[in-house]
């Protein structure tokens, strides 16, 4: 019908495809950056980001794992906010949640209002485990149009 709000998605990137093992209470880069204002995300505001991670052990039930934005500042100087700490990991886009068993996951979060350049990090806050090398996080643009 003309006039109502559609949502349209954007083309998947892969930010990583093969992360490191990332221990209980750590923090780690992922590999790559997502460009929401470039060709990645096309100037969308948001994007659906999916985890796909696995536990050798059962973590704790409703353990998270979350995911912070390093932006780079807007100025043109290249330059990029301080690096994120597990103490003060940044600016936060939110948080998969676990499910109490061993092997792969498949957790899925929707980021709003995403910087425009970010180098992104997951903090393995508190599963009780260690996510297993081979991690691997998507992203996938989406906002929302007039209907024609």
């Amino acid at each position: 019908m003309s006039g109502e709000t559609v949502e349209v998605w954007g083309t998947l990137k892969s930010i990583e495809s093969n992360g490191a093992s990332i221990s209980n209470g750590s923090l780690i880069q992922v590999s790559g950056a997502y460009d929401k204002a470039g060709a990645d995300g096309n100037g969308f505001p948001d994007a659906q980001f999916v985890l796909t991670a696995s536990f050798a052990v059962a973590p704790v039930e409703n353990g998270l794992v979350s995911l912070y934005a390093r932006e780079y500042p807007q100025d043109g100087s290249g330059l990029r906010i301080d690096a994120p700490e597990a103490t003060r990991p940044g600016r936060f886009i939110g948080s998969f949640v676990v499910n109490d068993r061993a092997g792969s996951q498949i957790m899925v979060l929707m980021g709003i209002d995403l910087p425009p350049k970010a180098d992104y990090y997951l903090h393995n806050v508190n599963t009780g485990q260690a996510i297993s090398a081979g991690w691997k996080l998507t992203a996938t643009p989406r906002s929302y149009k007039s209907a024609s």
